[in-house]
C-alpha cells in the first residue's frame, strides 16, 4: 500500500484561485462604495488611478475564467498571488489619497494584505510581500497628509503590525497544514494495521508510513525479549540488514522504555509503542526538518504516533495469543487435538503429494487413573507436564507432539517410515520410567503409517487400535499396525 496525502484537484485549485482572487480585487470597489458617499472633496485623479489597477487583476481573473477549459492552471502561483498584493497595495495607496482623513481604514486593509501574504509561505515571497506592503502603506500615509512625527510614528506601526501579522499567519498555517497532514497519516497507519494478522508484518508495513506522519529519514522498531531489558531490531524503514542497526546507546532510550514517556532529542525521537506477550515494543525516529518542526509539535506528533502503535500491537498480539491459545493444551503447552487435526490434514496432503511416508504414534500413561487417585492430581497434572517436557525433547523441530486427551498424546512424523516410528515410539517408552521420581509410570505405545489415501480420522482410529492391542498385551510396549491391519 503506498500512502499520499491527499492534494486538491485542478478544479480544486481553479475555484479557490479564482475565489481568494475576485474576493480581493472587488474589495477595492465596494470600499469606494462606502466611502465614497460621506467624503468630500474626493481627488478625482488617485480614485481613477486605483479604479484602473483594480480593473487590471479583475480583467486577468476573467479571462483565467473564460479560458480555464482549454489550459491547465499551473500548479505553483505564488508568484501571481503575490503580484496581485503588490497591485492592491497600490490600489489602497491612491485611495488613500483620494480619501482624506480615511488612512485608518486603509490601514486595516494593508494589515489583511499581510495575511494573504503569510499564507503564501515562501521567505523570498513573504519579504517582497511585506516590501510592497509596508511600501504602499507608507505611501497612503503620505498621500492622506500625515507629516512630521506623527508620519513617521504611524509608518513604523504600521511597518511593524504587517511583519508581524505576515509572520504569525504563516506559522499558523504551517502548524496547522502539517498536523493535519500528520493526522492524515496517522489515520492511514491504523487502517493499514487493521489488514493484518501478524504483528511483524503489521509493524514492518506501519513503518514505511511514518515519514508521513513524523518526517525521518529512518525509523527502528525495537523489541525485549520477555523481563529483558535487553532490546533487538525486528524491523526497520528503510529496508535494511538486522545486523546493520544498532542499538541506541542514548541515555534517553534506557530513560524512555523504563519510564514508558516518550523523549524527543535533538536528532532522534524515542517512541515506546507497549507491550506485547514477548516483552516491550520500542520506535527511534531519526529526526528530518527539525528547523520546521518544534519540539513540541515533535513530542505531540511522537506521542500520538506511539499510540497507534501502542493499539496496532495490543490487538494483534492480542489476536496472536487468543489463536495460540486456541491451539494449545493449557496444562502442558503442547499443541491440542484441534491443532493435531489440522497439521495431520496438512501432512496427509503433502505425503500424497511427495509420495513421502507418514507415520503416527499414540501415547498413553499405563495406570495414570490409579496414580492419580493415589497421589492426587496436582501430582498428576505435574507427570503430565513432566512427560511432555521430556517427550519434547526426543521428537524433531518438524514433529508435531500434541496432547489428545486425559493422559493421551500424538506425535505426527513426517516422511518417517514404519521401522523409523518404532525407533522413536521406543525411544518415547523409555524415558517414562524418567518422569516421576515417586512411582514407576510405564506407557503404551501405538504406531501406524499412513497408506497414501486415508483421513486423519482413519489413521487416528487405527493408531488407537494399535495403543489397544498394546495395553492389551501387556502394557509397557510398542505395537505397530499397518494399513493392512495386520499386527506387527
Amino acid at each position: 500500500m503506498q500512502f499520499s496525502i491527499p492534494t486538491p484537484t485542478e478544479e480544486d485549485k481553479r475555484q479557490g484561485f479564482l475565489e481568494g482572487g475576485l474576493a480581493l480585487t472587488f474589495a477595492i470597489p465596494v470600499g469606494i462604495t462606502f466611502l465614497l458617499p460621506g467624503h468630500a472633496p474626493v481627488r478625482w485623479g488617485y480614485l481613477a488611478a486605483a479604479l484602473a489597477i483594480t480593473l487590471l487583476p479583475i480583467g486577468y481573473f476573467i479571462w483565467v475564467a473564460t479560458t480555464f477549459t482549454r489550459r491547465t492552471l499551473k500548479d505553483a502561483q505564488p508568484e501571481t498571488v503575490l503580484a496581485l498584493i503588490i497591485i492592491e497595495s497600490a490600489a489602497l495607496a491612491c485611495l488613500a489619497g483620494a480619501f482624506k482623513n480615511a488612512e485608518d481604514m486603509y490601514a486595516v486593509g494593508f494589515v489583511v494584505l499581510g495575511v494573504f501574504t503569510g499564507l503564501l509561505g515562501g521567505f523570498a515571497i513573504r519579504v517582497i510581500g511585506w516590501a510592497a506592503i509596508s511600501g504602499g502603506a507608507v505611501a497612503s500615509l503620505a498621500l492622506s497628509g500625515s507629516r512630521g512625527m506623527a508620519f513617521w510614528l504611524t509608518a513604523l506601526t504600521l511597518l511593524t503590525i504587517i511583519g508581524a501579522v505576515e509572520a504569525m499567519s504563516y506559522h499558523v498555517i504551517f502548524d496547522l497544514s502539517g498536523m493535519a497532514k500528520a493526522r492524515l497519516a496517522l489515520d492511514s497507519i491504523s487502517d493499514t494495521a487493521a489488514s493484518y494478522d501478524s504483528l511483524l508484518d503489521g509493524i514492518e508495513a506501519c513503518l514505511a508510513l511514518v515519514p508521513y506522519a513524523l518526517p525521518t529519514n529512518h525509523v527502528s522498531a525495537f523489541l525485549s525479549r520477555g523481563k529483558s531489558v535487553d532490546f533487538e531490531v525486528i524491523s526497520a524503514w528503510p529496508d535494511l540488514d538486522p545486523r546493520d542497526i544498532r542499538l541506541p546507546s542514548e541515555s534517553a532510550f534506557q530513560e524512555a522504555s523504563s519510564s514508558n514517556m516518550t523523549v524527543v532529542s535533538k536528532e532522534r525521537c524515542f517512541i515506546p509503542a507497549g507491550f506485547t506477550s514477548s516483552g516491550q515494543l520500542m520506535l527511534v525516529v531519526d529526526r528530518k526538518n527539525t528547523k520546521k518542526y518544534s519540539q513540541t509539535m515533535a513530542i505531540e506528533l511522537s506521542e500520538a504516533l506511539g499510540s497507534v502503535f501502542m493499539r496496532l500491537a495490543h490487538r494483534l498480539d492480542s489476536q496472536q495469543q487468543l489463536k495460540h491459545s486456541s491451539r494449545t493444551d493449557p496444562l502442558t503447552g503442547l499443541a491440542n487435538r484441534r491443532s493435531l487435526f489440522e497439521r495431520l490434514d496438512q501432512e496427509l496432503a503433502r505425503a500424497q503429494r511427495s509420495s513421502q511416508p507418514l507415520c503416527l504414534l499414540m501415547i498413553d500413561l499405563d495406570h495414570f487413573k490409579v496414580y492419580n487417585d493415589t497421589n492426587g492430581h496436582l501430582a498428576g497434572d505435574q507427570l503430565l507436564k513432566n512427560m511432555a517436557t521430556m517427550m519434547s525433547t526426543r521428537v524433531r523441530a518438524q514433529d508435531l507432539l500434541a496432547r489428545y486427551g486425559g493422559e493421551e498424546f500424538c506425535v505426527v512424523l513426517p516422511g518417517t517410515p514404519a521401522s523409523a516410528a518404532v525407533r522413536v515410539a521406543e525411544s518415547l517408552r523409555g524415558i517414562s520410567h524418567e518422569a516421576t521420581a515417586e512411582a514407576v509410570i510405564s506407557v503404551s505405545v501405538g504406531v501406524t503409517q499412513g497408506n497414501g489415501t486415508e483421513s486423519a480420522e482413519s489413521l487416528i482410529e487405527r493408531a488407537d487400535r494399535a495403543l489397544y492391542e498394546a495395553k492389551e498385551s501387556g502394557r509397557d510396549k510398542v505395537v505397530s499396525l499397518k494399513p493392512t491391519e495386520a499386527v506387527v
